[in-house]
Order: C-alpha cells, then structure tokens, then sequence
C-alpha cells in the first residue's frame, strides 16, 4: 500500500509559491504594454515582451532534465530562481528594448526551470494522498497567483510603466528561503544517467498531447473571449478582466476536488472529465447572448481546467521514476506551454463566422478529446485480454 506522504509545511509553502511565480510571470506585465509601446513606439517588438518567454518556455523545458543530472536537482532550481529575479527585473532598469526583450527570453528559461523542477520536488517528496493534496494545493497557488499578481500589475502599472517588473523581485526572497528549506539531499538522479523507457515514453504522451491540445483550447480564453464579448456585448476592459479573473478562482476551487476524484476515477478519466467541461463551456460561449451565458461557459471551462492541471501532473508522477521525472515533467511543461504558444494561431483558423464561432469548434474538439479518453483504453485493454487468451 503506498504510505500517505506529505512534505513539511514550510517545503510546501515554497513549492506552493514557486508555482504561483511561473503563472504569472508571462502576464504580469500586460497592462504596461500601452505604455511601453508609448516608450519604445514599436507595436510588434513591444508585444513581443508578453509572448517570448512562453516560446523560451517551449525551447528550454525539453533540456530542464538533462542539465538536473548534471547539476542536481536544488542547484538547478536555486539558479532558476536567480533568473526569473534578475531577468523578471530588468524593466525597472533598462532603456533598451532589445536588451528587455534578451530579459525576457532569460526569464522563460527560468520559468522551464522552475516549473519543470517544483512539479518534480512536488512528486518526489509526497506520496498516496499527500501527493494529491499537494497537487491540488498547486494548482490552487496557480490560478490564485494568477488573479493576485494580475491585479497587482494592473495596479502598478497606473503609476509606472517600469513598477510591475518589480514584483520579479519576489522570486529572490523565495530563493534564500529555499536555500534553507529544499532538502540538499534531493538529488536522486545526480550521477546517474538520464534513464527514461519506452515504456514511459509511451505511457506519457497521450499525457502530452492531452495536455497540448486542452491548453490550446483553454487559452481561447484570455485570446478569444475579450472579442466575443466586446463584440456581442460592447464589454468594457474592467469587466472583461473582472471576467477573467473570476475564471481562475473558479478554477483554482475546482483543483481542490481532484483528490476526492482520484479516488474514483483514474486520470485519464479525470482528463475526460476536464475535456466534457470545455466541450460544455465553449459550446455555452459560442451560443450565448448575453452576460450570464458568457459567465457560465468561462466558469465551467475554469471547472475544467481546474481539474485538468492536477491531472495531468498526477499522471506524469504515476508514469516516472524519480531518476526520470525531471526529464517527464520538462517534456509535460512543453506541451503545456507550447498549448498556450499556439493558441492564438489555432483560435483564429478555428473562426468560422465572427470570434464567437471558434467557440463551437474548440466545443467540438474538446468532446472528441473526451471520447478518445474514455474510448482508447477500453481498446488497449481489450487488445491487451485478446492476446493473454491467444497465449492459451
């Protein structure tokens, strides 16, 4: 029987926050960019400071396991820290665009780093339930940090431009305290080999392209929704964000259902679930007329994401070893950003007649997600019966 274990509560306050720092640091600084356009008067590079580190993100996470092995585990995600504080920073200080924009392609490295490497700690050091607990808890620290930091750039912004790279600085304060905190002796795969099976390999990808394809969708959201919404209801920028933030609550008190759900349901299970609350929330969005309608579609969405984020670092933790898991959970932070990197290139081809039409397209993909889900190992698990009777 797996032993139910749950790291000390100052590890998890740390792991909890570190992931918080990742959500967050790609959006913090939205609302300076009229401003920095003001500043720099370059529209296409300007825009450029809010997607790149994501492309980092993509470029960098595939390499987060090797470079453990090779440094360890703790050295590797005290430098993430590092950079994420002195690459996140760099607005307070520098006038060159060129320069923020090398900043904010550091910060992405950072960013892999760190996700790559809490999700890790996060697995390594619980187990049974505690793992799940942790997982959630997450999740929650998430989407919460999300709300909180978005608000606090907004806030910042009105003063400064420069004001909202401040709050990069925190990840140096979480950087002493994990200097004390994270356990030296969490290094499992220092001196070993990077071994990842094919049998992980294949157990995970399903894992990645799940997680890809929903993180296309769910990021139709912050891409498309805004253009539906003003365009059907002349919607004002503080309601939209309003909207969005009471999207991530929602969707942060969803995390803490998993747990429970885990107890009946396996997850891929739980990924299908997560996937039917899209097809539901994006077909409720791409019919609505009204406020109501479009509240409700982005809150069963946010119910979906909710449970599709524990998941699917639930099933990456199932499907590694501590030796693998650093190189598991960087390919799992790719898909997952590379997701959010192609969503607003997808959400526009999916546009049929008007924003609100790709709705009814993500709606459809996310419910053929969903039946694959729950269809495909049915199909693995009668093959797999079919050839132990053929062996009698």
């Amino acid at each position: 029987m797996t032993p139910h274990i749950f790291p000390k509560m100052p590890v998890a306050l740390l792991l909890l926050v570190s992931s918080a720092l990742t959500i967050m640091a790609g959006t913090l600084v939205g609302p300076s960019l009229p401003a920095l356009n003001l500043q720099f008067d370059n529209l296409e590079l300007v825009s450029l400071l809010l997607t790149l580190p994501s492309l980092a993100v993509v470029l960098t996470a595939p390499f987060v396991g090797t470079l453990t092995h090779k440094l360890g585990l703790k050295p590797l995600f005290l430098i993430g820290l590092l950079g994420y504080g002195v690459a996140g920073s760099t607005g307070l200080w520098l006038d060159s665009l060129p320069l923020l924009l090398v900043g904010r392609f550091v910060l992405g490295m950072s960013i892999a780093i760190i996700m790559t490497l809490s999700s890790t700690l996060v697995s390594n050091l619980s187990s049974g339930r505690g793992r799940e607990k942790l997982i959630a808890y997450q999740s929650v620290a998430m989407n919460m940090g999300g709300v909180i930091f978005v608000g606090v750039g907004g806030y910042l912004a009105d003063m400064h431009w420069r004001l909202p790279f401040s709050v990069y600085l925190l990840a140096l304060l979480v950087l002493m305290a994990a200097v004390v905190v994270i356990p030296t002796s969490e290094k499992p795969a220092q001196k070993a080999k990077v071994v990842v099976t094919k049998q992980q390999w294949l157990e995970v990808m399903p894992i990645y392209m799940a997680g890809f394809v929903m993180m296309v969708l769910f990021y139709m959201i912050p891409v498309m929704y805004p253009f539906v919404v003003t365009e059907m209801l002349d919607a004002r920028p503080t309601q939209i964000g309003m909207s969005l933030a009471l999207f991530s609550f929602v969707s942060g008190a969803a995390s803490m259902l998993v747990p429970r759900l885990g107890r009946r349901f396996n997850e891929y299970q739980i990924i299908a679930i997560a996937a039917l609350s899209f097809t539901v929330g994006h077909g409720l969005i791409s019919v609505a007329a009204s406020w109501l309608g479009m509240a409700i579609g982005g809150c069963i969405i946010g119910v979906g994401f909710g449970l599709l984020v524990p998941a699917l670092n639930k099933g990456v933790a199932a499907c590694s070893t501590p030796e693998s898991r650093p190189q598991l959970m960087g390919g799992f932070v790719t898909a997952f950003f590379l997701g959010q990197f192609t969503s607003p290139l997808a959400s526009n081809l999916f546009i049929t007649s008007g924003a609100q039409s790709a709705f009814m397209v993500g709606s459809f993909i996310a419910f053929t997600l969903a039946v694959l889900l729950l269809v495909l190992p049915q199909v693995a698990r009668f093959m797999r019966y079919r050839g132990s009777v053929n062996e009698y």
